[in-house]
């Protein structure tokens, strides 16, 4: 499985663009159809909604993709990420963590193989941060909606292929 990391906001100039949370999720919905729309075989995606008082509205994402289909995770995840900056029109901005995975002791994203259980241990930690309860996001009264979500895909009933061993 091959998991990226994105964070998803605007550019320091534009955030005042976003103050209204209905334009900044509308943003993110269009995204996320983009993504659909291209050629990845994506398996699965997470996403968290925050508010930050330098960075204004912005999103923590996970996807993940089919690894046996893709492999350089750097270069979709700037595919991915310009893809954002495309429905910002110029105004948004990214920060691709799979470019920069020496700055994490514990590496939860990249080529995950079914048998690197430190790797998915630590997928296990990046998903903890997505639901931690420490941190709340107060959405003006007038606006409803959900500050986190998942894909939902069917489960495919086909069990074909030879079993893994150790599992």
């Amino acid at each position: 499985m091959l998991v990226l990391r994105l964070d998803l906001g605007m550019l320091k100039n534009q955030t005042h663009l976003v103050e209204d949370i209905k334009c900044f999720k509308k943003y993110f919905e269009t995204y996320l159809k983009k993504l659909r729309s291209m050629k990845v075989h994506m398996i699965a995606y997470i996403w968290k909604l925050e508010y930050g008082k330098n960075k204004g509205y912005h999103y923590h994402t996970l996807f993940f993709l089919d690894g046996n289909q893709h492999q350089k995770d750097e270069i979709l995840g700037d595919a991915f990420g310009k893809a954002w900056v495309e429905v910002t029109q110029e105004k948004g901005a990214y920060y691709n963590c799979n470019a920069s995975k020496h700055r994490y002791k514990r590496l939860g994203i990249g080529m995950l193989h079914h048998d690197n259980q430190e790797g998915f241990n630590a997928l296990k930690e990046i998903a903890g941060y997505f639901t931690k309860v420490d941190q709340f996001l107060f959405l003006p009264s007038s606006e409803r909606g959900k500050t986190f979500g998942v894909s939902q895909k069917l489960a495919s009933k086909r069990k074909s292929g030879r079993p893994r061993r150790g599992t």
